[in-house]
């Protein structure tokens, strides 16, 4: 495996993002067809996907190592790498990273600093973990057992306000405020509306963004699921009630605005809460609001596995494209380490001048008869030497090479190793082997079309190209 564990973990976040922008954008384009599905089944849809992301990373990097000419081919198609004698690539913001940033006796930098906040982070999120978790546990031993359904245990609570469900300490409770003992009417409809909260397999998908909210705490993207999440799940569970249980709608949203005029607190840990405080764009009165409306309205029910098809087709590509674009973004022909992408490093692969580009030349009119493509490829991006961008060195590596019969690189060696302060020119040049190693690393993963000689792969020798490292302003 060759991407470490800080890649895959920005590559997940960046998919989650690309995912949730492809899932709003779904939406609008649906509503203004005016061909929106119900929400049981957009939130159907929403799982897959979400599921879908979420295995994208192990499952690339499997298909990586278990498929490395797979995965090469289709990095290279993504990245759109050809034959050519120049190119431009994106090397990492290690300039930026070599800064040192100190805090009294203590210095670091800027990379250890980040991952140092993360950890911080997490640990944060951690320690608000474990408080919710005692939190539920008190309210739990406080609730008194009222009966069982199917292994799911109602109990009455005089610590809450309204009603939950939950499964985050092992087994399915529905919590139910004692207050609703009160109006028989509302204690059944809340009932049968956590029921359905753990028919539709919400107290489970709860605990999973829970867990992703916590591990990606810092992304907005992943706050933003889980509100869709959580309004989604309302809205299918109130369309499944009205629509498919028979439950009457006027006294369903007579009972919905009876908790929530009662509400008060935060809300339970990876709970299905039946009227939640949403904290994002949108507080819980508007989509209180917008429930109450859609229990009036029941939508229109013609065409509903078309349209969940539509919706199915549409995100299920954009996903697939995204994932194929996050994992090439960065990468290398072989799979190899991102580049990360702050400061932009110019690399040109070229001769080292015109007598060496005639000398080539007057070799290949030699062997007219050999087939032989100059430029790689598969090629591999050099690293920009941490010590060179940290003292703003530019260079050049003239370096020599074998292409065997298979178009592989062997017995690469640097012939010449050279640098110069920035801004500067290839005047200043001076010897120094600062990125001969990069070069050398770079090449011998080079993939060249093999040479034929009259339809028979043959070797050629002495291949020579420069590798000129150079900072942008």
């Amino acid at each position: 495996m060759n991407a470490s564990f800080p890649e895959l973990y920005l590559k997940l976040n960046l998919l989650i993002a690309v995912a949730f922008v492809l899932w709003v954008a779904t939406k609008q384009l649906h509503r203004l067809l005016q061909f929106e599905a119900s929400h049981a089944q957009q939130l159907k849809v929403a799982r897959t996907m979400f599921a879908g992301l979420l295995i994208a990373v192990p499952l690339m990097v499997l298909m990586k190592a278990l498929v490395p000419e797979w995965a090469k081919g289709m990095v290279a198609a993504v990245s759109g790498t050809g034959i050519i004698q120049e190119f431009t690539f994106t090397a990492g913001a290690k300039s930026v990273l070599a800064s040192k940033y100190e805090f009294g006796l203590l210095a670091l930098d800027a990379k250890s600093l980040l991952v140092a906040l993360l950890l911080a982070g997490l640990l944060v999120q951690l320690a608000n973990l474990t408080l919710q978790v005692v939190r539920l546990r008190k309210i739990m031993s406080g609730a008194v057992e009222w009966k069982s359904i199917h292994g799911i245990h109602l109990l009455i609570s005089e610590s809450i306000t309204s009603p939950f469900s939950t499964r985050a300490l092992g087994s399915k409770q529905i919590v139910l405020p004692v207050q609703l003992l009160e109006s028989p009417r509302n204690l059944q409809l809340a009932i049968k509306h956590e029921l359905q909260h753990v028919r539709n397999g919400d107290l489970e998908w709860v605990i999973l963004l829970e867990a992703v909210k916590v591990l990606c705490f810092w992304n907005p993207a992943v706050w933003l699921w889980h509100n869709e999440f959580d309004c989604l799940q309302e809205f299918a569970c109130d369309e499944v009630l009205v629509n498919e249980r028979g439950v009457n709608s006027q006294a369903y949203g007579s009972c919905l605005l009876d908790v929530a005029s009662s509400i008060s607190g935060r809300a339970m840990l990876a709970s299905s809460n039946m009227v939640p405080k949403f904290s994002l764009w949108q507080d819980h009165k508007h989509q209180l609001q917008r429930r109450i409306l859609m229990l009036v309205n029941t939508g229109n029910k013609k065409n509903t596995r078309l349209k969940t098809l539509c919706y199915s087709l549409l995100i299920g590509f954009g996903l697939m494209d995204a994932a194929v674009m996050v994992f090439a973004a960065g990468s290398d022909m072989n799979g190899a380490r991102a580049k990360p992408a702050s400061a932009v490093v110019k690399a040109k692969q070229e001769f080292a001048d015109a007598q060496m580009r005639q000398q080539l030349a007057d070799a290949m009119t030699r062997s007219a008869a050999i087939k032989f493509e100059a430029g790689p490829v598969v090629r591999v991006n050099p690293e920009y030497p941490a010590a060179a961008l940290s003292h703003g060195l530019d260079g050049q590596v003239l370096v020599q090479f074998t292409i065997d019969e298979t178009g592989s690189v062997q017995d690469v060696v640097a012939l010449r190793s050279c640098v110069w302060s920035h801004p500067g020119t290839v005047a200043d040049c001076k010897e120094d082997d600062s990125f001969k190693e990069s070069a050398l690393a770079a090449v011998k993963k080079w993939k060249y079309a093999a040479a034929r000689n009259s339809g028979i792969a043959v070797k050629r020798r002495n291949v020579q190209t420069m590798l000129r490292y150079q900072l942008e302003d």
